[in-house]
């Protein structure tokens, strides 16, 4: 019973495995990884270097795209109204919610305002890059507007031949 509470809170058994099964360098019983991959880059269900997903070890799909950045196009963009698009960022660190944004810029033609989502309490250090971003069709950038977890940006549409 003992054995059973000190595994739950974090503890290793008599063999060195954590709960789920992995010892301290992340492999398994079996040697695998916890994504699945064995040493030599070869994924236990799929038999191939990718995992279900399509991944490799590294974490690349065969298009050369990182899965850490697999979801900049999911739910996190949304039309209010016409010309108005609704960013959220929660959860994302700084550097893909640069990216998403530098991609909204430069791909969607006919809008003339975003807003941004990015938390208010969490979302401060994606607050402060977001207020000071640059870009050529940002014509003002407001805070707190509607409340302090969002940023406003104004923008120039931009021409389809541009």
């Amino acid at each position: 019973m003992f054995e059973k509470i000190k595994l739950f809170f974090g503890g290793r058994d008599s063999q060195g495995y954590d709960r789920h099964g992995f010892d301290k360098t992340g492999r398994d019983r079996d040697g695998y990884d916890r994504r699945g991959f064995s040493r030599k880059g070869i994924h236990k269900i799929t038999g191939t270097v990718y995992d279900e997903e399509g991944y490799n070890v590294k974490g690349f799909d065969s298009d050369g795209e990182h899965r850490e950045y697999a979801h900049l196009k999911g739910n996190r963009i949304s039309f209010l109204e016409q010309g108005i698009l609704c960013i959220d960022l929660h959860g994302m660190n700084v550097k893909a919610a640069v990216l998403l944004l530098e991609e909204v810029l430069s791909s969607y033609y006919d809008i003339h305002r975003i807003i941004i989502i990015h938390g208010h309490v969490h979302g401060s250090s994606l607050r402060n890059v977001i207020s000071t971003f640059d870009h050529p069709r940002i014509t003002k950038i407001i805070t707190g507007l509607y409340n302090e977890g969002m940023t406003v940006f104004d923008i120039k549409e931009k021409e389809n031949d541009e």
